[in-house]
């Protein structure tokens, strides 16, 4: 993870350090194997606070939000999306969602 703002540049020792502890990890792969492979990088959703977004909005109530997960994404998603199946059912979700409000910084 970098934190650099917009700057999408890919440092390539970057590239090449992960590569190269790979290995140490699961032996079988070596760092040519991922030589015809090119690299990309993308944006994480991060929020201010560092909670995500989970709940409906107030200005389209038909819209719900999940999102700003930051580098939890994957770990948090089987709560988000029960969460979201229970918002969606017009359940009581299973969590207070009062503190990951889509307009807590409004």
């Amino acid at each position: 993870m970098e934190l650099a703002g917009f700057d999408l540049r890919i440092h390539e020792s970057r590239i090449r350090g992960l590569t190269r502890s790979l290995q140490r990890y699961l032996p079988t792969y070596h760092p040519e194997d991922f030589s015809s492979i090119r690299p990309w990088c993308g944006l994480r959703p991060c929020t201010p606070d560092g909670l995500p977004y989970v709940g409906r909005t107030r200005r389209w109530p038909n819209v719900i939000v999940a999102s700003g997960h930051a580098m939890m994404g994957v770990s948090m998603a089987p709560i988000t999306g029960t969460l979201v199946s229970e918002l969606v059912s017009e359940e009581t979700p299973s969590v207070d969602l009062s503190g990951l409000t889509t307009e807590r910084f409004v």
